[in-house]
């Protein structure tokens, strides 16, 4: 039974005839390519009646227990993913004159990708990673850098919920209960990098098969990982910026890649992965011979379009002796 209407999917507004619903939910058929989907409730965007003739937006679609008696089954693999216009070319290059501090971060970053990291190491790498969220990074340094005082008096363990708070300016209750899960968190992540995984591989275990702590979604999970020498891309504000220049595209990304209750779906991760590959293409950064291109892209990429380059060294300084 093909119901009366057609809906316009919100990850890309193409037009998808609705048929009904099997035991995946809802199905629909692109056109004119004929190709089935199943879809989300909440990637219907509108509805257009064929009779009358109208466009209905706003709408709060629900599955029912109504199955049509003749049903065609979508592939429920093929979800409707973001459609992503290539524009890694849109990166510019540091301003003349202006050197990349990833040749120096790089050294510990390599290093860290040949043996796996101590537990020590891999707790400031994901601290840093947080101290990022929601600020600019001036500012998440300055944090990080109070933060290692505190890391340091208390012989590289960590400091009390107090001592944290006073490191931060605003959200000072949320920076601290990321840090305090993220530092635990930080022996799952070395748990899974013991096992042999690496780059994209070491992230898909880590966001699709554990509990990830407040903080860290596969932004910041990314981003943690390239510290610790693997080949993933940190997709933050200034980035997504550049990526998605209507900030409509931008918000509808960040809602897909979120994460709930702990967990990434794995619609979310393929669409983080496609945004990554649009990332790259053109992208003057980029060698793909590089075991580090991704993220040596993502971090001269970030430099660039900021306008000057960065070692992160606070990350560097914190890091024990003999993993530096």
């Amino acid at each position: 039974m093909i119901l009366p209407f057609a809906v316009i999917d919100a990850d890309g507004y193409e037009p998808i005839v609705l048929l009904g619903s099997d035991e995946n939910g809802l199905v629909g058929l692109e056109y004119p390519s004929a190709d089935l989907y199943a879809l989300e409730p909440e990637d219907i965007l509108a509805v257009v009646s064929i009779d009358p003739s109208a466009v209905f937006y706003g709408l709060r679609v629900a599955r029912s227990e109504f199955v049509a008696p003749e049903r065609m089954v979508a592939n429920p693999a093929r979800r409707r993913l973001p459609r992503f216009v290539t524009r890694g070319e849109a990166f510019p290059l540091l301003p003349e004159g202006e050197l990349s501090g990833f040749p120096t971060a790089a050294r510990t970053m390599r290093k860290h990708r040949e043996q796996v990291p101590s537990l020590d190491t891999i707790r400031v790498s994901a601290l840093f990673a947080v101290s990022t969220i929601r600020t600019s990074i001036e500012q998440a340094e300055l944090a990080f850098e109070c933060f290692g005082g505190f890391y340091r008096k208390h012989g590289r363990q960590m400091p009390t919920v107090q001592e944290i708070k006073t490191c931060f300016r605003g959200l000072q209750n949320s920076k601290a209960r990321m840090f305090s899960e993220v530092a635990d968190y930080a022996s799952v992540i070395r748990q899974v990098l013991e096992t042999g995984y690496q780059d994209r591989e070491a992230r898909s275990v880590l966001a699709l098969d554990t509990n990830l702590p407040v903080g860290l979604g596969l932004t910041k999970l990314s981003f943690t990982l390239a510290l610790l020498g693997h080949d993933c891309i940190c997709l933050d504000g200034r980035l997504l910026g550049v990526l998605f220049p209507r900030k409509i595209d931008r918000v509808k990304f960040e809602d897909v890649i979120g994460k709930e209750r702990g967990r990434v779906s794995e619609r979310a991760l393929l669409a983080y992965e496609k945004a990554e590959d649009t990332f790259l293409a053109g992208n003057p950064h980029y060698d793909p011979n590089d075991p580090l291109g991704r993220a040596r892209a993502q971090w001269t990429s970030w430099e660039a379009v900021g306008g000057k380059g960065a070692e992160h060294r606070v990350w560097l300084d914190l890091l024990p002796e003999e993993e530096k």
